[in-house]
């Protein structure tokens, strides 16, 4: 299996969530880094009794893919069709707008204009929570129109409200404006977000969007939070200088809710175009973070294999092209690292592996992608610290574009998820403050003797001043470097360990001292490795090695020697 080795992400954002293993290693838990790994950007609702559009041309515009789910007529096939995709099916338990744990599908989806009522009530108690479940998830919506009316928790009516079948989305009430086929002016206030995406001419004016009968919020400073983003300017009627269009965003952890009065989605160039790839834009921009699924211990299999029906999303299956996140603490002196990935029932996925943030696919460090079913990742060592496993699903649906936009064809079974088991492992390290002593006899020096000294093994090849050798290196309390156990006397282990791409034999102990003896110290001369570096002394019957001193030796030879059998195989 081929691992794949990208450079890491700079990140500097916030960190939170410090939780701690059963081996008390400290993990850090980001809750700053937005959710990457969706089916795809954007969900067209064209449901019952919504204008009949199939397309946007800003989705074009801003290279997004899209769906669409079209059934705009009430008749029973329709209604049929519509509960099967938004509420679920034996062959889609979860439907269409979430995956198997009940996270978005969809970075965002878009409800047309409208019926507002008629489609909030076709919708079933189910599949408004589909939708209220998408946001509070993370993914965003955009409605504008009847699409902006659905949004809210009501509509101010005869001195109260009423509620329509409306999904709460954004927790405020609608005001109707009760006027048809007008083109008022957009305003955009000063700290309008649009504004971070398009200028609009400088004048901050979007002249002539079409209205017809969409809502204005007089009362949207009842709600904390909400942002206005355009305000009308149209003096004949009510809602002069009230917002059109306002934005909402609960918590990091949710998607951006953004109702829209007017009805800029059909406009295919100009600045209303641009107005709606704005409210696109930011929609994206505000979907909510990514979030771990476990912290793995030392050992630890996960089982992830629940159906969505079975109410575990901490345990639930990975859907087409989403990502599962787990994080393990890896402490001082871990070696002999292992991340083991077991994809059941023939589906294909990823494994990839990072430290200090999500490890989706342009961030990994390192990555397994292949069609087989068990993957690993094995590290002799690796830096200690939080690392994050990142699991993607490849399989997808393909989607044959019928009478009703969804038609799913291909590897359909990934709908209900692709069932896995996930392990980490490694071998602890030693407490800092051991010593390790280097004694005459041992194994270790048997090894040094072997590979230095002239006569000594018959039938090994000998280092000398002149052998591709290029250094010993010794590194006390730092164990990532450990491979070949040479000796277990004194209080700490040493290990040694081959590198065939550098000539390079690296000795390691996880003591905070190594200690060596006269013998010992002859068999390093004689490779002319004693230099001083870096202010350590030279190896001898009291010296001490402290943390990661490096001893060259002179080379000037182009034959490697042979590798003796204790480091084959390393």
């Amino acid at each position: 299996m081929k691992s794949i080795l990208r450079p890491s992400l700079s990140v500097a954002l916030l960190l939170c969530a410090t939780i701690l293993s059963a081996q008390e290693v400290s993990v850090t838990i980001r809750t700053d880094v937005p959710n990457k790994a969706f089916y795809k950007d954007l969900l067209m609702d064209t449901g019952i009794e919504m204008s009949d559009y199939r397309t946007m041309p800003v989705t074009d515009y801003l290279n997004l893919s899209t769906e669409t789910l079209f059934c705009p007529e009430t008749t029973a096939e329709n209604m049929e069709i519509q509960k099967r995709f938004f509420c679920g099916s034996p062959e889609d338990l979860n439907g269409i707008l979430l995956y198997p744990d009940g996270a978005p599908r969809y970075r965002m989806v878009y409800v047309n204009g409208g019926l507002a009522s008629y489609h909030g009530r076709s919708l079933t108690a189910t599949g408004r929570d589909r939708f209220r479940q998408f946001v509070e998830e993370g993914g965003s919506y955009v409605g504008s129109c009847a699409g902006a009316f659905v949004a809210c928790d009501g509509l101010v009516e005869n001195g109260g409200y009423t509620n329509n079948g409306y999904l709460g989305l954004w927790p405020g009430l609608a005001n109707n404006t009760d006027v048809y086929d007008i083109y008022p002016t957009y305003i955009l206030p000063e700290t309008s977000p649009l504004l971070r995406y398009y200028d609009f001419g400088g004048d901050r004016r979007v002249d002539s969007m079409k209205h017809w009968n969409g809502p204005y919020f007089e009362f949207y400073d009842a709600v904390p939070g909400t942002e206005v983003l355009a305000i009308n300017d149209y003096p004949a009627y009510k809602y002069h200088l009230l917002p059109s269009v306002i934005a909402y965003k609960a918590s990091a952890a949710t998607g951006r809710v953004i109702p829209c009065g007017g009805h800029p989605e059909q406009y295919k160039e100009g600045e209303r175009r641009d107005f709606m790839a704005a409210l696109v834009k930011y929609a994206l921009d505000g979907i909510g973070y990514a979030r771990v699924k476990a912290v793995l211990r030392n050992g630890d299999t996960r089982i992830m294999d629940k159906y969505s029906n079975e109410d575990d999303p901490a345990h639930a299956r990975i859907g087409d092209r989403q990502c599962h996140h787990f994080v393990f603490g890896l402490p001082e002196g871990a070696r002999d690292i292992r991340i083991r990935l077991e994809a059941g029932e023939e589906f294909n996925l990823s494994l990839r592996l990072v430290e200090g943030t999500f490890a989706f696919m342009e961030d990994a460090q390192y990555a397994v992608e292949n069609g087989e079913s068990v993957k690993e990742l094995r590290f002799d060592t690796l830096e200690a610290g939080t690392w994050y496993i990142g699991v993607q699903c490849e399989d997808a649906v393909s989607n044959f574009y019928g009478n009703h936009g969804i038609n799913y064809v291909g590897r359909t079974a990934v709908l209900n998820g692709a069932p896995y088991k996930i392990s980490v492992s490694w071998k602890s390290g030693f407490s800092a403050g051991q010593k390790a002593v280097l004694r005459t006899g041992s194994d270790f020096n048997e090894i040094i003797k072997g590979l230095a000294s002239p006569g000594f093994t018959p039938g090994v090849r000998k280092i000398s001043r002149d052998s591709l050798i290029r250094r010993i290196v010794f590194r006390a309390n730092d164990p990532s470097a450990a491979g070949t156990l040479v000796s277990e006397r004194g209080s700490a282990p040493i290990y040694a360990s081959w590198d065939e791409a550098t000539a390079t034999i690296t000795v390691s102990s996880p003591a905070a001292e190594i200690y060596t003896n006269r013998t010992a110290s002859f068999m390093f001369c004689y490779l002319n490795a004693l230099e001083e570096v870096d202010g350590t002394d030279c190896l001898n019957a009291s010296g001490t090695v402290y943390y990661d001193s490096i001893f060259e030796a002179d080379s000037t030879a182009t034959k490697m020697p042979e590798i003796p059998d204790i480091f084959k195989g390393r």
